[in-house]
């Protein structure tokens, strides 16, 4: 798996030997953004990642994109 501009980045291996896809917000970045650019639904990022519409992302933060 290549890595694009160091946001695109294994987090950790699963039972199945994948490694999770991960996001490191960015200064702008907003979930929905981070959704749209992965093409991964905005409600799993809020489920994988215990998070709301209501919640506060900040910069260096890692997003998790996969289950």
């Amino acid at each position: 798996m290549l890595a694009a501009a160091g946001n695109d980045l294994p987090a950790s291996t699963g039972e199945a030997g994948f490694a999770a896809r991960t996001h490191t917000v960015r200064r702008g970045d907003s979930l929905s953004r981070i959704a749209h650019r992965y093409e991964v639904p905005l409600e799993q990022i809020f489920s994988v990642n215990g998070l709301s519409a209501k919640s506060v992302i900040r910069p260096g933060q890692v997003i998790r994109l996969d289950p």
